[in-house]
Formats: C-alpha cells, sequence, structure tokens
C-alpha cells in the first residue's frame, strides 16, 4: 500500500466517523428525543467519535511529508507512475 492510498483510507474514516458523530448528536434525531440518559448515551458516542477523528488527523499529519521531491529523487514504477524515492509519495 502506498502513503497515498493510505492517506486517502483515513480521509474516508475521518469523513465517515464525522457523518456518525453528526448523527449522534443531532437533537431532532428519533434516539435522541425522550429520555434524558438515551440523550447523554448519544452524546458521549458522539464525543468518542470526535476524538477518534482527532487521533486518525493526527495519523495522517504525520503520514504527509515534508518532502520537496527533488527531481533527483523522482522515479516511476513499472506501471508508469511517478513517486518519490525520498519519502514514498506518488508524485
Amino acid at each position: 500500500m502506498t502513503v497515498k492510498k493510505a492517506i486517502e483510507i483515513i480521509d474516508f474514516t475521518i469523513k465517515r466517523k464525522l457523518e456518525i458523530r453528526e448523527g449522534f448528536i443531532n437533537p431532532q434525531k428519533s434516539w435522541n428525543m425522550g429520555e434524558t440518559n438515551i440523550s447523554g448515551i448519544s452524546m458521549e458516542l458522539g464525543r468518542i467519535l470526535g476524538e477518534d477523528v482527532k487521533i486518525l488527523e493526527l495519523i495522517r499529519s504525520q503520514m504527509i511529508p515534508k518532502c520537496k521531491h527533488p527531481k533527483k529523487s523522482q522515479d516511476v514504477d513499472p506501471d508508469g507512475n511517478r513517486y518519490c524515492m525520498d519519502c514514498n509519495l506518488d508524485l
């Protein structure tokens, strides 16, 4: 798996967790109405998902290289895709 693919997977996971979190914390949803205990649980699940997103964003920021991809470090793989040999990022 290339770094680019890993970043795409993390981006998708972040997006999906944010969508689920919004559903949990939305007070208009049927499961968020009524008893106070259910609302509290829903809010706590939303908080946990928010923490998951923060962790994934930290991992993502560490995966994105600070490489400037100098021309001498660029190469082409057997499939014809350019990549940087210093940071292994597809270009």
